[in-house]
């Protein structure tokens, strides 16, 4: 392994020899520039493989990589910032020194595209020279593909198979990384929806012959909350059976109240039909006409709160939770 580590260095400064020569201070010999250069790149390898690949999550490894870049004598000074970008906005999610909120800007403030929805903003104090902006620059880039595995695990992990929606996991971080944001005043508020679908067993029950009908309205309904949530549709969770949530960051407790009711609308109204994958094989598809298929019908339960009326998270939902499960009931009446 040691071995193996030591080639991997070594094809690395040679790949790069001449840029690398390049940013060599003029009082050192190219000897000592390269005995230098190498015991970089090994502490590089060390403190990537030890500190930064055990971690999962790609916050938690961009926070790794910055608490390393910081440990480096050249950097000891740097400011780093990380933000996810989407939909023209972005998002802070790692910073060193943790307590750095505003988003770096100004002069000596440098940029590297980590993924292609993610970006890394480093402040210098001072200028760095050519051979630190190099072990910088080729650090970072040694990371990206560790983030990027990163990524696809955390993707895989916080999805929900059926709907590719986010799953609980997902909710119940960006319940708590949103919510504080608010307390922080980084958002102007934040509602929060709790959704499930009424009678799903019963329509189970009525459909004998469908190979599964709660399935079937459980993507179709996906679909329709997307439609409905317009921007915030990466904001929608499937936390359980036949439960949903849904995060409006920066909105109000009378403009959620309304979106509830559009969403409530939607799925009163629609009929959801199976595809003929949905149907089961052999002899019960002839049971069926070609284009006349069951249809399904279906109503939710929505409860709604805010960050306003909550003192945490946990207040938050369960808020919502009990406002669903009152309407529910109000419903059996």
């Amino acid at each position: 392994m040691i071995k193996d580590g030591f080639e991997e260095i070594n094809y690395i400064i040679n790949e790069n020899l001449e840029s690398l020569i390049d940013t060599k201070p003029q009082d050192m010999s190219i000897e000592e520039f390269l005995k230098t250069a190498l015991e970089d790149q090994i502490k590089m390898k060390i403190l990537r493989e030890h500190f930064i690949s055990p971690e999962r999550t790609v916050s938690d490894r961009l926070r790794k990589t910055m608490q390393v870049i910081r440990s480096y004598p050249y950097f000891i000074d740097l400011e780093l910032q990380a933000y996810m970008k989407k939909d023209g906005q972005k998002m802070l999610i790692a910073s060193n020194p943790e307590s750095l909120k505003e988003e770096l800007k100004g002069e000596n403030v440098l940029h590297f595209d980590i993924l292609d929805n993610i970006e890394m903003t480093i402040k210098v104090k001072d200028l760095l020279n050519k051979y630190s902006k190099w072990l910088l620059s080729h650090y970072i880039d040694t990371l990206k593909l560790q983030i990027w595995n990163a990524a696809r695990y955390e993707e895989e992990s916080t999805t929900d198979s059926l709907t590719k929606l986010g799953n609980r996991r997902l909710f119940d971080d960006h319940l708590q990384r949103f919510f504080q944001a608010e307390r922080e005043k980084v958002t102007d508020g934040m509602a929060l929806m709790i959704i499930d679908f009424d009678n799903l067993k019963q329509i189970n029950d009525n459909h004998p012959l469908l190979h599964t009908a709660g399935d079937i309205l459980l993507k179709g309904g996906s679909a329709i909350l997307k439609n409905s949530m317009g921007k915030n549709r990466d904001l929608i969770y499937r936390i359980g059976g036949d439960e949903f949530a849904i995060l409006m960051l920066m909105s109000s407790y009378n403009t959620a109240k309304n979106k509830a009711e559009t969403i409530r609308e939607n799925i009163k109204k629609h009929k959801f039909l199976p595809s003929k994958e949905d149907i089961e094989i052999g002899y019960l598809r002839d049971k069926f006409l070609d284009g006349e298929y069951p249809v399904i019908e279906s109503s939710v339960s929505i409860g709604v709160s805010h960050t306003d009326y909550a003192g945490s998270p946990e207040d938050l939902f369960q808020d919502a939770d009990r406002r669903m499960y009152l309407e529910k009931q109000e419903k059996k009446r």
